[in-house]
């Protein structure tokens, strides 16, 4: 879907990740993995992160998830899905309801009254 979307940007599979010394700008993972609850395995193995610019985890929950510390182990930053599970959440109640929503505002009360 990424690569029929996006046809300039070179988009590849977690399995072409594992068998190449290539550098990536953009990891993101958007599988259940890490997330609690989910089932345990690995898509990328923990040595490749040493590769990745910048790690994007879908996951939210826990807030540091598996990828997440596995790019610490090689100081590559990262962020979690949270902010994005607010962003879809205010768009569905500006679809849905009509209402609309700051997001800053959210975000901070999501994050202190529900995680």
């Amino acid at each position: 879907m990424a690569r029929a979307k996006f046809p300039d940007v070179d988009c590849c599979t977690y399995e072409s990740v594992n068998q190449n010394d290539t550098y990536y700008d953009l990891l993101v993972n958007c599988t259940p993995v890490g997330h609690i609850g989910a089932t345990k395995g690995e898509c990328v193995e923990t040595a490749k992160f040493k590769d990745v610019g910048f790690i994007f985890d879908m996951n939210y929950n826990p807030a540091e998830t598996h990828y997440l510390a596995c790019g610490k182990k090689f100081d590559v930053q990262g962020v979690n899905g949270y902010d994005m599970l607010i962003a879809q959440a205010i768009r569905a109640d500006h679809i849905w309801l009509n209402v609309d929503l700051d997001i800053a505002t959210w975000t901070m009360k999501f994050k202190q009254n529900v995680l």
